[in-house]
């Protein structure tokens, strides 16, 4: 007879749905930085200014993404966040971000954080690699 308590093979499939949960965040928030660097240098390329709606789903993506990928990072520490975490986020990102992953990771944390600017700074890279190809 079961007394309710989840099995070990129930906690190692939760844990392995929370991993891939994370790398799928990682990949979610680096494919838009990708796409988005792309496409800047596809713009710049043929000498056009990126569209409102382009630029408008770049910064609500982009703010979606990093709000998903915050989320995922701290999940498995029980973090909790404010009602309306995207709202901090829109306004702090950067900020929450090393306040929540300090907070929940230490020193592992910042790595992810260091990693996630030098991503986005790679984007520019790819921007202008992206438009010399191209002109």
């Amino acid at each position: 007879m079961s007394d309710g308590a989840p099995t070990a093979g129930e906690l190692a499939a939760v844990d392995e749905l929370a991993r891939v949960s994370r790398i799928l965040a990682w990949l979610f928030l680096l494919g838009l930085m990708l796409l988005t660097a792309v496409a800047e240098g596809v713009y710049a390329a043929h000498g056009l200014a990126p569209s409102i709606r382009f630029e408008s789903l770049k910064v609500l993506g982009g703010l979606l993404f990093f709000w998903y990928w915050i989320r995922k990072q701290c999940e498995p520490y029980g973090a909790t966040f404010p009602m309306d975490f995207g709202y901090f986020v829109s306004m702090a990102g950067p900020f929450v971000a090393l306040y929540y992953l300090w907070r929940y990771q230490r020193w592992r944390g910042l790595v992810k954080l260091g990693a996630l600017a030098a991503a986005y700074l790679l984007t520019y890279v790819v921007t202008i690699v992206m438009r010399v190809l191209l002109s």
